[in-house]
């Protein structure tokens, strides 16, 4: 789903624990009334003056845990080579 703004029903009010968000590149993790909100961000090349920081999510034992992780720049990444 791109935008929040025009879901047209309550995730909890038809089960749904979980709502992927994407395209705006800005990573969040909202949890509220029993759902998951979830942006994944951008892992991309950096623009729009955003960090590369990703969302993910740890999977253990049923229980899920999101996670932001913040992403090496490619700058940085030259420097071990």
């Amino acid at each position: 789903m791109h935008d929040m703004a025009v879901m047209q029903l309550e995730p909890a009010d038809v089960d749904v624990r979980m709502v992927v968000l994407g395209h705006s590149h800005k990573t969040s993790i909202v949890e509220g009334d029993d759902v998951l909100f979830i942006n994944l961000g951008s892992a991309g090349p950096w623009r729009f003056s955003l960090p590369i920081l990703v969302a993910g999510l740890l999977i253990d034992d049923g229980r899920v845990r999101p996670r932001m992780l913040t992403l090496a720049l490619w700058s940085q990444l030259a420097a071990f080579v």
